[in-house]
């Protein structure tokens, strides 16, 4: 009897020991937001945004790039069908031309998403099409494993629990 007991211990905290590896998203890539400016006044406002909230987000990571001094990046631009107005903010395929609160939201938005991914592309820095990298990203708003992760051990416990309850009962009646 205490061997089944002790199996039954183990199986409930195998959920807990996998959730504590795989649910740990402390392995993944950075979150790159691109900030591409001329200097502009708006550009100037969105890269003080920028930098304010760099420190709130433990996997963000600011690339801000004056196209004055860089242009390498313009034909990414006419691959997202970009034109030349700034500023431009860009994570993940979503890009934003110009700057105000509802972009900041937007964006702020996109970070925590991509923050409890276990997958994001990021059209900068990488050869997958728009098209293929947006499938990737839109399968983050689906993608809520981590739930199950939370609810797998709950739900082991639970079962655990209730048969060591009638195998004690059934060692105690007889």
């Amino acid at each position: 009897m205490k061997y089944i007991y002790n199996f039954i211990l183990l199986i409930c905290l195998l959920p807990m020991v996998t959730y504590a590896t795989i649910g740990n998203n402390s392995s993944l890539e950075d979150i790159n937001v691109y900030l591409f400016t001329n200097e502009c006044e708006e550009c100037l406002e969105a890269e003080k945004w920028l930098t304010s909230i760099y420190n709130k987000y433990s996997r963000l990571n600011n690339r801000i790039v004056n196209v004055k001094e860089d242009n390498k990046y313009l034909e990414i631009f006419d691959k997202l069908g970009i034109s030349n107005k700034y500023p431009v903010l860009i994570i993940g395929t979503n890009y934003y031309i110009g700057f105000n609160d509802k972009i900041k939201t937007e964006v702020e938005t996109l970070i925590q998403e991509y923050s409890k991914a276990s997958d994001y592309c990021d059209i900068m820095n990488t050869e997958l099409s728009v098209k293929e990298c947006q499938k990737i990203n839109n399968n983050i708003y689906n993608d809520h494993n981590y739930l199950v992760y939370l609810i797998i051990p709950l739900v082991v416990i639970v079962i655990g629990g209730t048969i060591v309850i009638v195998l004690k009962r059934k060692k105690n009646s007889k």
